[in-house]
């Protein structure tokens, strides 16, 4: 069952078709590279992360399971491991992400060990949860405020859950002007993977809060 707003089935059907050649032809890549010029090999699969990325996105957005969702994680997650992870809010994702499919810390050791944003109070605390360390951070600091401010003083208990859910449907989106996939729906290119919020589902179940489905919620994860 879809759980999309602004494009059908077929759109997704096609675009999932399309990015599966797209990663098979990168994957034969690779095996053709072998063991030569390593900057090709972290090139191809930065490209190949990318793809995993866009190919998890739309397959939830079309109604997969947790379980075929979780299984493009670890592609994703075995692309990354031979490149880096690009900025910050990649690193809130894959982290998310693995809160949400409760994923082993050894699965994710290459994120957790990665210390770039460790001065981050969000990104601490996401790490602590997969590391099984239940203290919390009351009074860190955010590399960036927007959007994460309200992510953080949810995880931290300074609003509730309505208050969130609130903030989530009326006001993320819209902090979200810089993102590169913002309004991606309306582009002529089938470049639309759908508007989740990875984080927002991990601080929903960090919380053990239970909501209903809601737009940019990924609830069928929790």
């Amino acid at each position: 069952m879809s759980r999309e707003l602004y494009k059908d089935d077929r759109y997704f059907e096609d675009f999932i078709i399309y990015q599966n050649k797209r990663i098979e032809k990168f994957e034969d890549t690779l095996t053709k590279l072998g063991e030569g010029d390593s900057s090709k090999v972290k090139q191809c699969q930065r490209i190949l992360a990318n793809f995993y990325k866009d190919l998890l996105s739309a397959k939830y957005s079309v109604g997969a399971v947790k379980q075929e969702v979780q299984r493009i994680y670890f592609q994703y997650l075995k692309a990354l491991k031979q490149c880096s992870i690009s900025d910050y809010a990649e690193m809130v994702d894959i982290l998310s992400l693995a809160i949400l499919f409760d994923t082993a810390a050894d699965d994710i050791r290459f994120a957790l060990e990665n210390t770039e944003y460790a001065s981050d109070a969000l990104v601490s605390i996401l790490k602590r949860k997969i590391l099984g360390d239940k203290q919390t951070l009351e009074n860190g600091q955010l590399l960036f405020s927007e959007p994460y401010e309200m992510f953080y003083q949810f995880l931290i208990g300074s609003i509730n859950t309505d208050c969130f859910v609130e903030f989530m449907e009326n006001k993320w989106y819209a902090l979200c002007s810089e993102f590169a996939w913002f309004d991606s729906h309306k582009s002529t290119e089938n470049i639309y993977v759908g508007y989740w919020s990875w984080l927002a589902g991990a601080a929903l179940k960090i919380n053990a809060a239970v909501v209903s489905e809601k737009q940019y919620i990924p609830c069928g994860l929790l």
